[in-house]
């Protein structure tokens, strides 16, 4: 058997340190997080650039699945915090892999964050959220799996105390942000498969950052022919 470790990746920078520089240690917030409503973070019409003061199109995650690198899609539709749990949130999309797409169900559940003692803004604070992900393909399709994995989300905080996708300095190239390393495992077989992802620089790769129209459809739709596996 095979293993898979499948990462994908949203388009957008992070602020990152100058080279050779060393931030202090960041401060525990997970209780704090707690009050927030995380889910723009992870799905969203439109992306506020803190430098530029305008908006973008949200980017779509990039990825790749597979020990051959192949192209992997994937479109949350859905993303909503748990009125009885404030740290899990209840997501729904759609995943390709060539030809085949699926519809998915699973929850994205925060388990630490983190808040900057520096910020590479000084109208912001700077912070990381660290997930755990579980998604569920339809078990019914052909070629369907479940993700288990972990997410990583820069963040900032605004003097109102308003949370936001960090996009500070987010023109620069390797700057990435909503980093997912998880593991996809067929239901029919058992089988894994090794996958990696990588994203450097926001605008140089724009537009390619919109989901297929298959998939930005709300629409529920049948897995098409073709294989992940």
């Amino acid at each position: 058997m095979f293993q898979k470790t499948c990462l994908f990746l949203i388009l957008v920078p992070a602020s990152v340190l100058s080279a050779g520089a060393q931030k202090p240690a960041a401060a525990d917030y997970y209780k704090a997080i707690a009050k927030y409503d995380l889910s723009r973070l992870w799905r969203a019409d439109s992306l506020f650039d803190q430098e530029e003061k305008k908006n973008f199109v949200f980017p779509e995650p990039l990825g790749f699945i597979g020990d051959n690198f192949q192209r992997f899609f994937i479109h949350y539709t859905s993303v909503r915090k748990n009125p009885q749990n404030p740290y899990e949130y209840i997501v729904a999309g759609k995943t390709r892999v060539k030809n085949t797409i699926l519809p998915f169900t699973g929850k994205i559940t925060v388990k630490r964050a983190t808040l900057d003692r520096e910020s590479d803004d000084p109208m912001y604070r700077q912070g990381t959220v660290y997930a755990e992900v579980r998604l569920f393909e339809d078990s019914v399709a052909a070629a369907s799996g479940s993700f288990q994995g972990q997410l990583v989300t820069s963040c900032c905080i605004d003097k109102k105390g308003r949370i936001a996708y960090d996009a500070i300095m987010m023109v620069a190239d390797g700057y990435s942000n909503n980093q997912c390393t998880a593991v996809w495992k067929s239901y029919r077989t058992g089988a894994t498969k090794n996958a990696t992802g990588e994203i450097s620089g926001y605008r140089k790769a724009e537009s390619s950052t919109t989901a297929p129209a298959n998939l930005r459809s709300t629409k529920s739709m049948s897995a098409l022919a073709g294989s992940r596996m």
